[in-house]
This record gives structure tokens, sequence and C-alpha cells, in this order.
């Protein structure tokens, strides 16, 4: 352990490299000490200085075709460039000099603000123009196969055919609105009709139906969640049972066959079966603040902002995003933005504001921009790069970020579309809201949230009385845009942002004199420094008045102390980990 860390201290204070290469491989080695053993990081070192070596300029202006001399020089080379003895290098030992190479530069990509070339972290993406189904043709399509009876363990004749009655029937009867949910229900009742074996499902006893939803919780708690039967299970039974015994009246209350009857235990109202929460404004910040990737700030600023399914997220396009510049009284223009959601319930569209910049900023630096058809979010898997991102990768973004953030309730895709509508609730009547939210026409979703904000007129009342204040009754404004005061400019910046990211002029007055203070004291170093004088120093091939300055401070352990708290506090006021 402690030679490794003995040869790791010299290669990162190998004198070889440039002052620039040492100070960014140092940053790397720093973040990757923090959960790589030194053997492991010492590996990734040697090809990185190596690298470095053989480009002879900082390595942030490397080139893919750098990297690809490089590997051709490894492939071909007959002596070391860092004085090593030579090894034969394979076709897998290249592979695996690219592979270190690509993390090192997507270290810089996630972890600091220089700019590089995207494809010495990634793999250039290409966009696969393949025949797109929606949800509901896929579900509708697994539907036919589950009926035809020829994937997975068969149903018996008879079962198979009251099967294919139920689907008929509650599709002639209107009462299959999308094949999303529906599906999953067929799936469950093919399940039982295999428990059954060569049973009818009308010869099924109480017995048996307690029996296999045993079954059933007993599968579900060996996925290790909470190890209760999901209620639409039992409300699958219920209804499936009346069609089975002929019961095909709409009384209220329900009846069930005796078979079934116990499971029922009356409905929930809609707003007790709602999240118990919402996301509060300074935890959505706290995430978004926590992300390390411009990607990630965009999705979950356009997921607090939208109020969209996380299958409508997943089918954004960079076409289906429109921003646009409205004119106020004030010198700048504010960018307003669209988009266009695509799920279950059709499509529409839904007004973006305070997620604009963030998206900006993203599609700025979205790998495949110039192509209108490609998803809006893309994978950084290095397997998946490009491709259209997944429900599951977006909620283990959700999951990573809450965590890095300290946010302990669970979070996942839906509850910031419950948080969202919750707000909207506030200032949408009923049938706007439905708009908003996607659902039908014929939907009591967004009755239930203008219940869930009766509380507001509550407070009103309160407020006019003078028993609370505004400032108790009202969370502030999620984000709080930031235009930029240059005259010139009018930017608007993200709500993190300390300088403008158009012009670089401070957004704040604390940012502005904090980066004089910042300024005075480098002044105070140069002048130290040069009053040191240059004798003694070897400066041949220096023709830059910054390098010979730091040939002098770093021959000084006073200087250079000052020098690397100056540092510190540079990436401070930029915001940027080192």
């Amino acid at each position: 352990m402690e030679a490794s860390k003995d040869k790791l201290d010299a290669v990162l204070n190998d004198e070889r490299l440039l002052p620039e290469q040492k100070e960014l491989i140092g940053q790397w080695a720093k973040h990757q000490g923090s959960f790589k053993t030194p053997e492991r990081v010492l590996e990734y070192a040697y090809t990185i200085r190596e690298f470095g070596l053989f480009l002879k300029k900082p390595l942030e202006e490397a080139k893919t075709c750098d990297v690809d001399a490089y590997l051709a020089f490894k492939a071909d080379c007959k002596e070391s460039i860092t004085g090593n003895r030579v090894l034969a290098v394979n076709p897998g030992s290249l592979n695996i000099y690219r592979h270190r190479l690509k993390a090192f530069y997507r270290f810089i990509l996630k972890h600091t603000d220089i700019a590089i070339d995207n494809e010495l972290a990634y793999p250039k993406p290409k966009l696969v123009k393949k025949q797109e189904f929606s949800r509901e043709q896929i579900c509708e399509a697994r539907v036919k196969v589950l009926l035809d009876n020829k994937q997975g363990q068969e149903l018996s004749a008879v079962n198979l055919q009251v099967l294919k009655d139920f689907h008929n029937y509650k599709v002639a009867s209107g009462k299959v609105e999308s094949y999303t949910g529906f599906v999953g229900k067929l799936y469950f009742l093919k399940r039982l009709g295999v428990f059954l074996k060569n049973r009818a499902y009308k010869e099924a006893t109480r017995e048996d139906i307690q029996s296999f939803i045993n079954e059933v919780q007993q599968g579900i708690k060996a996925k290790k969640t909470n190890g209760k039967v999901n209620g639409s299970y039992k409300a699958h039974l219920l209804d499936f049972y009346r069609f089975v015994y002929g019961m095909f009246e709409e009384e209220q209350p329900r009846k069930y066959p005796e078979v079934v009857a116990w499971l029922y235990q009356g409905r929930k109202k809609s707003h007790e079966r709602l999240p118990k929460e919402i996301i509060p404004d300074a935890e959505i910040k706290q995430m978004i603040d926590k992300c390390t990737e411009q990607r990630d700030k965009a999705l979950l600023a356009l997921m607090a902002d939208c109020s969209a399914r996380v299958g409508e997220i997943v089918n954004i396009c960079i076409k289906d995003l429109k921003i646009n510049e409205v004119a106020t009284e004030a010198h700048y223009k504010h960018l307003i933005a669209t988009v266009t959601l695509r799920g279950k319930t059709g499509e529409r569209t839904n007004q973006l504001f305070y997620s604009v910049p963030y998206l900006r900023l993203w599609l700025f630096n979205h790998p495949l921009k110039d192509e209108p058809d490609a998803p809006l979010f893309i994978a950084n898997n290095p397997s998946r790069y490009g491709q259209r991102i997944t429900a599951v990768g977006i909620n283990k973004i959700l999951q990573r970020v809450a965590h890095r953030a300290g946010v302990k309730r669970h979070i996942h895709a839906h509850l910031f579309r419950h948080t969202n509508l919750t707000r909207m609730a506030r200032v949408l009547s009923e049938s706007e809201l439905k708009i908003h939210a996607g659902w039908g026409s014929e939907s009591n979703m967004a009755s239930v949230y203008v219940h869930l904000n009766e509380k507001d007129v509550a407070n009103k009342i309160l407020e006019r009385y003078g028993i609370i204040t505004k400032a108790e009754q009202r969370e502030t404004a999620l984000f709080q845009i930031q235009i930029c005061p240059n005259n010139v400019c009018g930017y608007q910046n993200p709500a993190e942002a300390k300088f403008c990211l158009k012009c670089g002029y401070p957004l704040s007055l604390k940012t502005a004199v904090d980066l004089k203070k910042l300024k005075e004291q480098e002044d105070e170093l140069q002048r130290e420094a040069m009053s040191k004088g240059l004798a003694g120093l070897d400066l041949t091939g220096i023709t830059d008045l910054r390098e010979a300055i730091y040939q002098i401070v770093k021959k000084d352990e006073t200087l250079l102390a000052k020098l690397q708290g100056i540092a510190e506090q540079a990436q401070a006021l930029s915001g940027v980990e080192a």
C-alpha cells in the first residue's frame, strides 16, 4: 500500500509533465483516491502520464487523432516514453489504454468546467433511425401474444377461452381505454389459471384464491419490496370473477361472488391514494446542485417544471422542445419554452419557464444537437451512449442524486409529477389542469388535486385577518432565474450560476467583490514572485511570463502555499469541484 502511494506521488510530481498537465492529473487522482485503492489509481496514472508526455501540450487540448497516434505508437514502439522497459503490446492492451484515457476525460467532463472534445470521453454517438413503437402498441402486441397461448406456461383450453371472452367483453364495452394497464391484468389472471392447473376458473375455491395470493406475496417479498400485495391485484380478481359468474349489473354497492367477496374492503377516496408528501423546493434545488452532468440538471429541472409522466419524458426528442424569446418592458427578454409530450393519453404541449436555462445549456452540449429526431435525453453508459434513456435509467439518476444531496425521502419520477400538479392546482381550473396533466375529460383526478389545495382557501382567510402572513403560507419560487445585469447582454442564467454563461459578467455584488479580492491576491503574489528575481532558474524554452513566474513560485514553499490557497478560492468561486 505505502509503496503504491510513493509510486503514485512520483508519477504525479514527474518534472517532465507540463504544469497544466500535473495540475489536472492531480485533481483526477484526488477524486479517484476517495473511492479507489492507490494500486488501482496508479495503473491509470501510468497511462495518463505517458499520454501527457507523448502529447507535449495541455491534456485538455487533445483530440481523438492524438489518442489514435499514441496508441499507434504503443503498438509499434521500440522505445519507452517514460524510460521504462518496453513491453509487447497486443490489441487487448491497447483497448485497456484507450479505456483508461476515456475514463480520465469523462472525469474532466463531469467534474470540471474545462471544455474538451466530447469524443475523448465517449464514442461518437450515431442516431439509429429505427421504427419506434409507442408503449400502447407494444402492450397491445403483448396482449395478442398472451392470448395466443404460445409463450411461457400455457393455460388449459377452457381457461384460455374464458380469458379471451373476458378480453373481448372489456374491449367491446369500452372499458379498456389503454392496453398499457390492461396487459398487466391479463398476465395476472393468466398466472391464476396456470396456478389452478386443469381446473376451470369457476371451480376455484376461497382456499385456492388465498393460496394463490400467498404465492404472489412470497414472490413480492423475494424482490425485497414492501412485501404487500398490490391493491390492484385484488381489484383484478374481484372484477374478473364478476364476469366469470355473469354479474353484469351496475348496482351500488357492488356485489361479488362468495369466492372473492372477502377481498373487498371498500374503496379508498382518490386523495387517500395519492402520495402523502411532495418534494420541497429546497430539496429540488439541492438535488440539481449535486448533479455532476448538465444532462441530469436539465432532466431534473424539466421534471419539476412540466408535470410529465416518466414515459413522456423518455419519448421527448430535440425537435419537441421549442425555445422562444418574449419581450418585456425591461431591457432584457424572457426565454420561455414549450415541450411536446407523447404518452398513454395522446399528445399535448406544455409550457415551460424556469427549466429553460438548464435545457438550453444541455442542448448546447448535446452530442446529437444537430439531429432533430435525436432523443433529448440520452444514456451516458458507454455501451448505450447516444441511445434514448429509459424510465429505469431516469429513476436511477434520481436516486443517485437524492443520495448525494442527502435527501431522505424516497424520490422517484412520479413524485415530481405529483409535486408540480399540486402546485398547478393552485392556479389552474379543473379543465385547465386536465389539459396540463394529460387526463381524459371523464377523469376525476383534477378534482382530487383541487381538493388537496382547499388548505390554500383557509390560509387566505387567515391571512385576511392577520393570523398568518404570505411568507408563512407560501413557498418561495422554485427557481429564481438570474438575468445578467450587463446592459448589453441580458442573458437568462440558471439559479445557481455565479457568472453569466454568455458574457462572464458577475451575477451578484458578492461575486463581483469576491472576484476583485481574488484578483488582488493574484497581483500581490506576482509582485512577491518577481521580487525574488530569476537568478538560478533554468528558463530554457520558456517564453511566457506566467510560466516564468510559476517556476519562481514552485521553488518557494511560502509562495506555493499562497498559490494553492488562491486556486482553492477560485474553485469555490466558480462552483467547480476539485
